[in-house]
């Protein structure tokens, strides 16, 4: 994680930033920004995502509440997992529907940076 000051309008704000493979996480002014910075793809304009079914944190931080497990059927975008890090709370969304083929933490974890947590298979 980087943190550094920017001035901004004269004003001096206080930014926290990390990186986790395509995405830059940007924690401003008591907000939580993702960035996705992968390129677009130039005959739709949309992202090329492959969706790996793979859940990973996106940032150092504790694991709060655990709303699936082993054999469960999800949907995409339905919230798996919710973590704490920086004082924020961040859900974690299935990225494809399947079914949960692992469970790799727990609720009071502390896990790290692109720790996997969660399987969704087809």
């Amino acid at each position: 994680m980087i943190k550094f000051n920017f001035e901004w309008n004269g004003e001096l704000k206080k930014i926290a930033a990390t990186r986790s493979g395509h995405e830059l996480w940007l924690h401003i002014d008591g907000e939580t920004h993702r960035l996705d910075m992968r390129p677009k793809n130039k005959k739709n304009n949309s992202s090329s995502e492959i969706k790996t079914g793979e859940i990973t944190s996106p940032m150092p931080g504790r694991i709060l509440k655990i709303n699936i497990q082993t054999g469960a059927t999800v949907k995409e975008n339905d919230v798996l997992v919710i973590m704490e890090a920086m004082k924020m709370e961040y859900t974690l969304k299935s990225n494809k529907n399947g079914t949960i083929k692992e469970v790799f933490c727990k609720v009071g974890d502390q896990v790290e940076l692109n720790q996997k947590l969660v399987i969704v298979g087809d």
